[in-house]
């Protein structure tokens, strides 16, 4: 039987993905964070003393929620790449046409055939782009949650999903 210390080892492992944001570092969020709740403490020491307080109390669950959004950003990359490649292959299908038989003469079971295959992609990109706009959900509320300020090229992944959304939305189907 596995321990709480073991799936907390494998968690933070599988969470991870080897992924580096700058900024996401315990020590600079659970600083800011004292900052942000805390802004009548000035003295250093009251400082030190509350960031300690935070740092054996919340370490765990600041530490998911940092490798919740590495893990999220990983998900987001792979995510764009895949249904980037396939609108863009859709795209092309549906704009070479494939109305017309072998001998060039138009057939509507294969323009039929061709349509109802565009729908069905075009639903499985939908699928698709609801687990991503999901995971810039989960991305933003992680972040808030720990008052990390996204880097813009990751914020950018956010807009990138916005505009595939509305990509998929003009195929016809």
């Amino acid at each position: 039987m596995a321990t709480i210390a073991q799936m907390e080892l494998e968690l933070l492992a599988l969470q991870a993905g080897g992924i580096e944001i700058p900024g996401l570092d315990f020590d600079l969020i659970i600083a800011k964070l004292v900052k942000i709740k805390f802004p009548h403490i000035v003295s250093k020491e009251e400082i030190d003393a509350v960031i300690k307080s935070y740092t054996d109390t919340a370490k765990a669950m600041i530490n998911e929620e940092i490798n919740k959004i590495k893990s999220i950003v990983k998900q987001l990359n792979a995510g764009i790449e895949t249904i980037t490649k396939t609108v863009a292959m859709v795209i092309s299908q549906i704009a070479a046409g494939v109305a017309t038989s072998l001998a060039g003469i138009p057939n509507p079971g294969i323009a039929l055939a061709a349509a109802m295959d565009a729908i069905q992609k075009k639903g499985l990109l939908q699928s698709m782009l609801d687990v991503l706009v999901n995971l810039c959900i989960q991305l933003l509320s992680s972040c808030i949650k720990i008052a990390f300020e996204l880097p813009d090229a990751i914020f950018g992944l956010i807009a990138v999903v916005a505009g595939l959304n509305t990509l998929v939305k003009t195929i016809p189907g």
